[in-house]
C-alpha cells in the first residue's frame, strides 16, 4: 500500500518546487554525514578549539544535527523537531510531532525540513517556521508500539526521498510529484539509512542483508547476506560500499556487484557507528567494544586504533586532520587522522550517540542529556 502523503494546504506544484534538493555545498551539513554517499567529511581544521556555546533542550538527543545557513536542525525524545541559530543556539522556533524523534537525523533541502519519527512517518517540516506541510507513512509494524517507526535518518538522492521503516520497506518517493517504489525487506529497518552513489542506493536491513536498489525504480541490483542483522549506514564512493554488521566486522565490497574485497573484525560485538572516509583514504569508525579504529580504505589493514570508556554508537567527521567522534563516556573528542593522539575532548553528561555537524570553522553536535554545544576550531 502506498504510504500516505499530505500537502496541508499547499498545492502540489508548489510543494514539489520547494521540496527540490540543493547542493551540499550551498546549505552546509543537509543530512546525516554530510551528503548522499554519507562521506562524513567537512572542511579542513585544525587546533585550537573553543566552546562557542551550549544550549539545554527537552528530552534525549539521538538525532543527528544538520545545518543550513545559519541554522542547526535536530529532532528530540520530547516529540519536538529544533531550529537553532548557529550563531548563539537561540532557538528559532520548534515544531510539535505526535511521537518522539529517536534515531533519525534531518535531511535539509533551500526550504524544507525531512525527519524521521516513531509515529511511523516521515514529516516534511518549512524550514522558515517549522510548520508542517506533509508527510510518508508506512504500515503498522512499530518496535515502540502503535507504528511502524521511522528511526533511520531520511536521504534525498536521485529527486527522490528514501528512507526504511519497522515494516521491513524501503520507500523511494518522488520528490518531482511522479509515482514513488517501495521494495519489501525481511527484516525491520531500524536504524538502517541509505547511502546513494551515481543511480544506486545502498541500505542494510535487520534480515541480515544490505541491498543494492536502482535509485529510479527500487529494483534490486544485488544483495549482500551475513549471519547477524545489520545496524548501522554504510558508506559509497562510487567503487566500493563499506558496512559494519552485528558481528562486529566492517566490510569492503564492490558497489557493482556486492562481491567482498576485504574485511576486518572490530572486536566481537555489532558495529553501529558509520565510518567516515578521509580525503587520504583513512577509514575511521567506532565499535561497540568501546575502541575508534582507523583502516586503510584500500586493503582493511589498521592504522590505529583508541581505547575509550564505553560504547561508541556515534560516526565520526573528519575535517582535514582531525577526527571529531562522540561516545557513551561522554567524551566528545577530536583526535589526529595521523595516529589518534587525543587532541582535545569535550564532556557530556549523558554521553554522545549523534553524529557532528560542521559548517564552515563551527562544528556542532548533541548529546544524550539534552545538551546541544556548537565549537569553534582553526582554519589551517
Amino acid at each position: 500500500m502506498r504510504p500516505r502523503a499530505r500537502s496541508a494546504g499547499l498545492g502540489l506544484g508548489l510543494f514539489w518546487t520547494l521540496a527540490a534538493p540543493v547542493p551540499a555545498s550551498a546549505v552546509g551539513w543537509p543530512t546525516f554525514k554530510g551528503d548522499a554517499a554519507r562521506l562524513g567529511r567537512g572542511p579542513a581544521l585544525t587546533t585550537p578549539i573553543r566552546e562557542l556555546w551550549r544550549v539545554h533542550l527537552d528530552g534525549s538527543l539521538y538525532s543527528s544535527p544538520a545545518i543550513v545557513g545559519d541554522r542547526v536542525l535536530l529532532g528530540s525524545s520530547a516529540k519536538r523537531v529544533y531550529c537553532l541559530d548557529l550563531k548563539d543556539g537561540a532557538t528559532r522556533w520548534q515544531a510539535e510531532l505526535p511521537k518522539p524523534v529517536w534515531g533519525s537525523s534531518p535531511a535539509l533541502t533551500s526550504a524544507s525540513v525531512f525527519v524521521g519519527c516513531v509515529d511511523g512517518c516521515v514529516h516534511r517540516l518549512s524550514l522558515a517556521d517549522g510548520r508542517e506541510k506533509g508527510r510518508w507513512c508506512g504500515q503498522p509494524h512499530g518496535f515502540f508500539g502503535g507504528g511502524d517507526d521511522v528511526l533511520s535518518s531520511p536521504l534525498i538522492a536521485g529527486g527522490r526521498l528514501i528512507f526504511g521503516s519497522d515494516d521491513q520497506v524501503v520507500y523511494g518517493e518522488d520528490l518531482g510529484g511522479g509515482p514513488g517504489w517501495r521494495f519489501k525487506t525481511g527484516g525491520i529497518l531500524h536504524d538502517n539509512g541509505a547511502c546513494a552513489c551515481g543511480a544506486v542506493a545502498y541500505i542494510p536491513s535487520r534480515d541480515g542483508k544490505l541491498y543494492a536498489l536502482g535509485l529510479a525504480d527500487g529494483v534490486e541490483r544485488w544483495s549482500f547476506a551475513r549471519a547477524k542483522p545489520f545496524n548501522t549506514v554504510p558508506l559509497c564512493d562510487g567503487r566500493w560500499v563499506w558496512v559494519g554488521d552485528g558481528d562486529g566486522r566492517l566490510y569492503c565490497l564492490s558497489a557493482a556487484t556486492g562481491r567482498p574485497q576485504w574485511s576486518f573484525q572490530a572486536g566481537h560485538q555489532g558495529l553501529m557507528s558509520s565510518p567516515a572516509l578521509a580525503a587520504d583514504g583513512t577509514l575511521v569508525f567506532g565499535s561497540t567494544d568501546g575502541t575508534i579504529y582507523a583502516l586503510g580504505s584500500a586493503d582493511g589493514d589498521l592504522r590505529w586504533k583508541v581505547p575509550t570508556g564505553d560504547l561508541v554508537l556515534a560516526s565520526p567527521l573528519v575535517t582535514g586532520a582531525l577526527v571529531w567522534i562522540g561516545s557513551y563516556d561522554g567524551n566528545f573528542r577530536a583526535l589526529s587522522l595521523a595516529n589518534g593522539h587525543e587532541l582535545w575532548r569535550a564532556h557530556f553528561n549523558g554521553g554522545v550517540f549523534t553524529s557532528a555537524a560542521v559548517a564552515g570553522d563551527k562544528v556542532v553536535v548533541a548529546g544524550r542529556d539534552g545538551d546541544v554545544a556548537c565549537f569553534q576550531a582553526a582554519l589551517p
